[in-house]
Parts: structure tokens; C-alpha cells; sequence
């Protein structure tokens, strides 16, 4: 298991190593233990451009999900929402990289404070949501997809500690 993180933030205190240990029991409790990831964790003005780009928004979000789909072919890069041909089984390196999760610790702070629970819960409740993304849930899909994967991030937020 290998957890790339880049903080380019100041509004939540990151501890790389926690961080990191934490998403490796998380994979580990999906049967994913040999996998690997990237997490940025932005503010609202790095988010906004990767949520313009990607999904259309025009504004900051919580959290963005990147599954890795392999190299493009013969072609331009497809993002995250664009359908496409299934890509070959990558090998190597790349053979268990699940893909990206990018954060807004702007975004985290404020809607925390807003719910009134804590910022590393809501923290970690968005960084299990990214993961599974890359492992293929989809929320936008309907309510009981939306329900399915809330109780999972939930089960799996229930087995690390989620402070800062």
C-alpha cells in the first residue's frame, strides 16, 4: 500500500503519517491492502478549477474522486466523468493504483462547523467517500446507491480515529 499526499493548504492541520496509516486500514478493510492512491488536500481555490474542468461546477467542492483508467489511446486524456472503451489491465506500478482524491480543508472546515460535528470526522467521512469512488460507487446513480454508500463510509470511518 502506497499514499502519496500533497497538502497545499493551511485551514486543517494534516498529519501526513496518521493520514496515511489511516487510509491504509481503510484499504485494508476493502480487501485492498496492496493498493495505492493519491490525496491532495487543497483550499477552495485549488478545488475550483479541478471541479470546473471536471464536473462543470463553477465553485468549490468537498471532495473530487479520479479513478485511474489507464494511459489514454491514440487520443486525448478522458476525465473522470467521461465515458470511454475499458482501458487494458495496467501493469507494473500502476497495476493496483486506484486513482486520485483531491479535498478542500476550506470546504471541511466550514461545512464541519456548519453540522457541528467535528472537522477531522467530516474530514475522514470525505476521504473514505473519494475511496470509494475509485473502487466504483457511484452515489449519483439513485437514492439506494446514495444509501449504500453512505453506510459504507460510515462502517469504515467506525474503524479509525478521525481527528487532526
Amino acid at each position: 500500500m502506497a499514499v502519496s499526499l500533497r497538502n497545499s493548504q493551511s485551514a486543517l492541520p494534516i498529519r501526513p503519517l496518521a493520514l496515511k496509516r489511516r487510509v491504509g486500514a481503510v484499504l485494508k478493510a476493502l480487501g485492498r491492502a496492496g493498493s495505492s492512491l493519491s490525496v491532495l488536500v487543497t483550499d477552495d481555490r485549488g478545488m475550483l478549477p479541478l471541479n470546473r474542468r471536471f464536473r462543470g461546477v463553477d465553485g468549490a467542492t468537498n471532495v473530487l474522486a479520479f479513478p485511474w483508467r489507464g494511459p489514454p489511446r491514440g487520443g486525448p486524456a478522458r476525465g473522470p466523468q467521461t465515458p470511454g472503451p475499458p482501458e487494458p489491465e495496467p501493469r507494473g506500478p500502476l497495476r493496483d493504483y486506484l486513482g486520485d482524491v483531491a479535498l478542500s480543508a476550506q470546504t471541511v472546515k466550514r461545512e464541519a462547523k456548519a453540522l457541528g460535528i467535528p472537522q477531522g470526522e467530516l474530514f475522514y467521512f470525505y476521504l473514505i467517500h473519494g475511496i470509494l469512488h475509485l473502487l466504483g460507487h457511484d452515489h449519483e446513480l439513485g437514492e439506494a446507491q446514495e444509501r449504500a454508500q453512505d453506510q459504507e463510509t460510515r462502517r469504515l470511518l467506525a474503524l479509525i480515529p478521525h481527528d487532526l
